[in-house]
């Protein structure tokens, strides 16, 4: 089953508003949506990845109060 994702676009003229899209790709999303979707999850891993460095940081002084105070 195939699908055409982009069947709007003329195929056979190419000029600085048409798109270039290769034929027998039609399955595959264009480029700026790719990285569009790319760039978005890479800002969600740069945020957990935050996240995470605050949440160890946190569990760091935690442990380091405990130890210090006797408790454990």
């Amino acid at each position: 089953m195939h699908r055409t994702f982009m069947s709007n676009f003329d195929t056979d003229e190419k000029g600085p508003n048409k798109p270039a899209i290769a034929p027998g790709n039609a399955e595959s999303p264009p480029i700026s949506v790719t990285e569009k979707l790319v760039r978005e999850e890479i800002k969600k891993l740069s945020e957990n990845s935050e996240e995470l460095k605050r949440l160890k940081e946190q569990m760091a002084k935690k442990t380091k109060h405990e130890e210090s105070s006797g408790q454990k």
